[in-house]
């Protein structure tokens, strides 16, 4: 059975160190200087306005277990050490302005109303296993060093923004760690607008909750075993250097990123994550992805994988060029595992000659130059070989035709070489010119697929 009790009765209690028995107040409460240090108020009904006001002063309060059927709000500027809701229920709206905490959280709590917080300042905030009926938790010009989001249920919504309701920007607000683990019962929405945040973590799994990150400015993004099969947008991030972007064990699902700068990240580092459904607009892709360390060696597979899957975007958006580019860092991983392997030479030879002809496609000046040296010097050995061992100025004409027909892999060898006799070094003559027509006709077949690479297939 819950008494009724004055609020008298329970500061005593607090004040003694007793156990205050279930109980429920019916009048307005105002909790000032006269409370005490350190107060844990438990299995207490609140059915009128409770009101905090506490300027300058390292206070422990502590409700739990509590209901407020009527508002609860902190008047003027209050200043706590720790303050939090444990197990709560709230019935009614709460207000949380102007307020500095060393900690503030609120665990396992009902907001039927949702909460209203404006200029908190908090070295800790913990929001965890809150539940709401689809109500709306916002933080407006937050000044957060740590804040810890985890296991929100139900249609709950978290704002965090420098905007207040009158659309004046706050440029000071900031999250100096946000810490992001989601649960499948989470059905809402987190809403990070015009907020500097340093260091974004994400972990948990996101079935159909929704998170937005819009107008964030971040130092360093990580995602650790986090699985989205839900909502995720990310536009107009401003990353600030030395920035990281961290994946490991974590599938982005189908995620828009909008309008972001990744050559602005000082290292991308992707282990074992699928990125490949993600949805891209206006984006500058980066230029090198980090090799991933597993068990202290690198993994040039993994890495060739994080390629694979950024070219298959590029392929999905017809992004030609950003796919040439994918494509051709894949091939450069994937030539660095076989050469970390035994064996398989042929494959190795294969990779390792497309890599120095043309760059696997991407560089028709590598295949021109090779082609150009290599002809310019067979075809002068050829002519020691047969004999021609001088030079003469006015034959140099001819011997310009003859060179750039040398290159013609389907001509005749006497089309080139006029005047020879029957030797070990004609044959050898034979044999070079042969192999390097074989190898002309690579180099050609490299050099015109280098300038077809923007071609459709």
């Amino acid at each position: 059975m819950i008494l009724k009790r004055f609020w008298i009765d329970i500061i005593k209690c607090i004040k003694d160190g007793t156990a205050i028995p279930e109980c429920y107040i019916n009048d307005i409460i105002k909790i000032d200087t006269d409370f005490g240090k350190n107060a844990q108020i438990k299995d207490v009904t609140f059915n009128a306005t409770v009101i905090i006001k506490l300027s300058l002063a390292n206070y422990n309060i502590t409700f739990i277990n509590c209901i407020f059927n009527a508002p609860f709000y902190f008047e003027g500027y209050c200043t706590l050490k720790d303050f939090g809701f444990f197990d709560c229920e709230f019935n009614s709206s709460v207000s949380i302005d102007n307020v500095t905490a060393s900690k503030f959280e609120i665990a396992g709590c009902f907001l039927k109303r949702g909460l209203h917080s404006n200029n908190l300042s908090a070295e800790r905030l913990r929001l965890e296993l809150l539940r709401s009926d689809s109500a709306k938790l916002n933080f407006y010009h937050p000044h957060l060093s740590n804040c810890f989001i985890s296991k929100i249920k139900d249609g709950t919504d978290l704002r965090f923004t420098s905007f207040d309701e009158k659309v004046i920007q706050d440029i000071t607000s900031f999250i100096t760690t946000l810490s992001i683990r989601t649960e499948s019962e989470f059905t809402g929405e987190m809403l990070f607008h015009a907020v500097r945040i340093n260091m974004i973590s994400l972990s948990g799994y996101n079935k159909i909750g929704r998170i937005n990150l819009q107008d964030v400015t971040t130092g360093s993004i990580s995602c650790q075993h986090f699985t989205n099969l839900g909502f995720i947008n990310a536009s107009s991030l401003k990353v600030e250097p030395p920035a990281i972007l961290y994946l490991f064990h974590s599938s982005l699902g189908k995620c828009e990123i909008f309008d972001i700068d990744f050559t602005s990240f000082a290292s991308i580092t992707i282990v074992n994550s699928n990125i490949q459904e993600i949805i891209p607009t206006n984006i500058i892709w980066c230029q090198k992805i980090q090799t991933s360390v597993i068990e202290g060696k690198s993994s040039p597979l993994h890495l060739r994988e994080s390629y694979r899957q950024l070219k298959n975007i590029m392929i999905r958006n017809n992004d030609k060029i950003e796919e040439l580019k994918y494509h051709n860092l894949e091939m450069d991983s994937y030539h660095l595992h076989l050469k970390n392997e035994k064996g398989n030479f042929g494959e190795k030879f294969i990779i390792g000659t497309n890599k120095i002809s043309n760059n696997h496609g991407l560089s028709f000046e590598r295949a021109f130059w090779w082609l150009f040296f290599m002809s310019l010097i067979i075809f002068n050995l050829n002519k020691f070989l047969l004999g021609y061992n001088s030079f003469n100025p006015s034959l140099f004409f001819a011997d310009f035709g003859n060179w750039l027909l040398s290159i013609n892999p389907v001509r005749k060898f006497s089309d080139v070489y006029k005047e020879y006799n029957t030797t070990w070094k004609t044959g050898l003559a034979y044999f070079l010119d042969i192999l390097f027509r074989i190898i002309y006709s690579y180099l050609i077949f490299q050099f015109i697929s280098a300038f077809r690479k923007y071609v459709k297939k």
